[in-house]
């Protein structure tokens, strides 16, 4: 009884520890984290008593976190909800470990009798030794702050961290069975090590995530297309989804609508606004050149529509061969004075990855020179002052 009393308690605190990372985070009340950490204990310690008691219950304890968190925050998306549990967990059974095998080799060097079932007393105090460190640990990273929940809980947006907590609690189930079970104390050792190991490499993430998610984030910006990411969300909206809401794309917009109105393309023609929206699309890649139009261009924007990528550049295609086919001299003649880039020889007009191409490296080019004049003004004017 005295054993599944200390437990209970564990549990309480693990779980308050929990529950309240996350819902001060959230701002939610105090009395939802005291729900929710008695509900973690009695179904944790139910489960130890009538089911199993082995490292399972590893796993029983991520489903009840995530269990309480869902049903507490439905507006979340449950899979970083999930990844939470996840951490959370960890964090819990790797305290937990450290602090047994610290106290295993002290009672060991002590020369204690052996924490077993047949030294009961012995055994109860070894348990309110690891438990009393425990409860100061666990005391000592929420007094502290030593972990950053709002880096974590942007890290937890990455799959990458889902895939790394997963593998984490495996191995800590399974090096845990082992360490348990085993007979050989030096397989034990061997085992122990591992675990401590990967326990520092998981403690140094944990208490560097701010300079992680800098590192990843920057390293997404590089790597992303912002324009895309938009065009990501406007799917099925119809022609309001091509319209851009950040301040970047809008200026590109107008920049490429200018473009074509100079050399007489009617910008509210649907096509043109294909072709503008996919321009937008192709300048936030960074390597144009080797885009693929298909289904790294055309694709999103068809997404928009409801559209194949294919119709997407057809379209685009039939817009700028009809209008270089074009029987109006006014027309032809702004074509001819402001339209500087390829023509293909097989219908006379450029094929629409080669006008794309165009617009932007003009877009590019442009944005140099303003650029270039911008500093050169700065340097003026700190040198007349």
């Amino acid at each position: 009884m005295d054993l599944i009393l200390i437990d209970v308690i564990r549990y309480l605190i693990s779980s308050f520890f929990a529950f309240s990372m996350f819902n001060n985070l959230k701002k939610y009340s105090f009395k939802t984290t005291v729900i929710q950490s008695f509900f973690y204990a009695i179904s944790l310690i139910l489960f130890k008593t009538f089911v199993s008691d082995n490292p399972i219950i590893i796993f029983i304890s991520v489903i009840i976190i995530f269990g309480c968190l869902f049903l507490n925050n439905k507006t979340e998306i449950w899979k970083i909800t999930f990844t939470y549990s996840l951490f959370m967990t960890c964090i819990l059974e790797y305290v937990h470990f450290i602090i047994f095998e610290i106290v295993s080799i002290l009672w060991k060097y002590f020369q204690f009798p052996d924490a077993k079932y047949g030294n009961y007393t012995s055994l109860l105090l070894f348990r309110i030794t690891v438990f009393l460190l425990y409860a100061i640990a666990i005391l000592l990273i929420y007094k502290f702050d030593k972990i950053n929940t709002k880096s974590i809980w942007k890290l937890l947006n990455y799959k990458i961290f889902t895939v790394f907590f997963v593998t984490a609690l495996g191995i800590v189930a399974y090096l845990k069975y082992h360490i348990k079970y085993t007979l050989s104390n030096e397989f034990h050792n061997i085992l122990s090590v591992i675990f401590v190991s990967f326990i520092i490499l998981t403690f140094v993430f944990i208490f560097s995530s701010k300079k992680f998610l800098e590192i990843i984030e920057n390293f997404y910006k590089k790597k992303t297309n912002p324009a895309i990411e938009e065009a990501k969300l406007q799917k099925g909206n119809g022609y309001n989804g091509l319209k851009f809401k950040t301040k970047d794309l809008n200026s590109q917009t107008k920049y490429f609508k200018n473009e074509l109105n100079i050399i007489g393309i009617d910008v509210e023609d649907s096509k043109a606004k294909q072709l503008v929206h996919c321009a937008v699309l192709l300048n936030g890649e960074k390597v144009p050149d080797k885009a693929n139009m298909i289904y790294g261009i055309y694709f999103y924007t068809g997404e928009i529509l409801n559209l194949q990528p294919g119709s997407v550049e057809t379209n685009i295609r039939n817009l700028l061969r009809n209008h270089w086919s074009s029987l109006d001299p006014k027309i032809l003649k702004k074509i001819e004075q402001n339209y500087h880039g390829p023509i293909s020889d097989k219908n006379g007009a450029p094929t629409p990855r080669e006008f794309l191409i165009y617009l932007m490296k003009k877009y590019r080019e442009n944005n140099k020179v303003i650029g270039n004049i911008e500093k050169l003004n700065t340097y003026f004017l700190k040198t007349v002052s």
